[in-house]
């Protein structure tokens, strides 16, 4: 975690330093926002950040892959997006400086206080887009898209379930939607894999 651009005191600059502390996590642990985890950097691994309907659907919002800073406070986190969970999607390592700590330098430091906004502003953009794709994006563009943005050398090792609950759909929906795009030479489906033929 590097603290270097906020034009933090030599002494809160140590502080910072000093009070940040290394947390792993297992795949598939999940995380809720009921507790303030203060500001993390992910250095490994991967968290998803789904939002809970009242029917128990989930909405992917956002991802954190390593390199990401997120704010996981929960007096923050609840302005924009109550019922948060967060999911260990893979092995992950992150660095976290504690809440108390957290607080006091944002309050003392324009510049710290100005990055946190722009990673919140981020995060409600983003979840803005996720909203606006389910609401407004016709389930064959959103299948596709997700496609295009996954694939690795035009193979995808996803299970439609898999598929569904990332693009906030039924997975029989999905099979279909899928299906369709075999029929029409896009894909080819396979146990455990599709194969993109042509996007």
């Amino acid at each position: 975690m590097n603290f270097s651009d906020y034009n933090f005191s030599p002494s809160d600059l140590e502080l910072a330093q000093k009070s940040v502390k290394i947390k792993t996590f297992n795949h598939q642990k999940i995380l809720y926002n009921d507790y303030c985890h203060g500001f993390i950097f992910v250095k490994s691994g991967q968290i998803k950040a789904f939002k809970t309907s009242e029917n128990g659907k989930e909405i992917l919002l956002f991802k954190l892959n390593p390199g990401d800073e997120c704010l996981l406070c929960t007096d923050c986190i609840n302005v924009l997006m109550q019922n948060l969970i967060l999911k260990i999607s893979e092995n992950t390592c992150i660095e976290i400086l504690p809440s108390e700590i957290f607080k006091n330098l944002k309050d003392k430091y324009p510049l710290f206080a100005k990055h946190i906004l722009a990673l919140l502003s981020q995060r409600f953009a983003k979840s803005m887009e996720v909203m606006s794709a389910i609401l407004f994006m016709p389930l064959k563009s959103r299948v596709v898209d997700f496609l295009q943005n996954h694939a690795k050398e035009n193979v995808i090792t996803m299970t439609h379930e898999q598929i569904a609950n990332e693009i906030f759909s039924a997975r029989e929906a999905v099979s279909r939607i899928l299906k369709e795009l075999e029929n029409e030479n896009f894909l080819r489906l396979e146990r455990g894999k599709i194969i993109l033929l042509w996007f």
